[in-house]
């Protein structure tokens, strides 16, 4: 006879292992939701003899999920560099972005979508001269440029003014690639 197996909603976990899992009274009924950057998963398990016999995964997208320039979070990160999502706790605009600062070390920033407007309209740092090179360089107007996707404008800073003029200097030693896969890219049952 099979169980359902699982905790009162809402539980967040990163990780849930065996260990975990085991400790759960059998007859308890309900459902494990487990937060991945993109996504929301509820986990159903179901257990006979104390054995995890089956799980069901059901899932669903949540509106502060990462997102890149690439459809795929990996290519969005190791290739082109970032991967950003709404944080919105401070700034109604603000991002929190997972970038690379270079060949195997990754960092973190948060980001408000009006400092990058700001910096296109001259109202930050980059004079007329900059401003009008930036939209040569990614063919465009300052109005079209303005209406872009956040993914998109940031990467065409990050690529033409670089890391450290957009999100400034970091003295963090970084994440591995294994790590931020891990924290950021993983969903790891067991």
């Amino acid at each position: 006879m099979k169980n359902e197996i699982s905790l009162p909603l809402p539980v967040y976990t990163n990780i849930i292992n065996k260990e975990q899992v085991n400790l759960i009274p059998m007859g308890t009924k309900g459902v494990i939701v487990e937060v991945h950057p993109s996504m929301a998963y509820e986990v159903e398990f179901f257990f006979e003899e104390g054995n995890v016999v089956e799980t069901v995964i059901h899932s669903q997208i949540i509106e502060d999920k990462f997102t890149g320039v690439d459809a795929s979070l990996e290519i969005s990160l190791f290739e082109y560099g970032f991967i950003a999502r709404p944080h919105t706790d401070d700034y109604e605009d603000e991002f929190f972005v997972v970038y690379k600062k270079r060949d195997n070390v990754f960092d973190t920033a948060y980001i408000q979508e009006s400092f990058l407007n700001d910096l296109i309209e001259g109202k930050e740092w980059a004079d007329d001269e900059d401003i009008v090179s930036f939209l040569s360089c990614v063919d465009s107007t300052k109005e079209e440029w303005l209406k872009a996707e956040f993914c998109h404008k940031l990467s065409e800073c990050l690529s033409y003014w670089g890391q450290e003029n957009i999100f400034g200097s970091s003295y963090y030693e970084g994440m591995t690639e294994a790590e931020v896969k891990a924290r950021y890219l993983t969903l790891d049952i067991f």
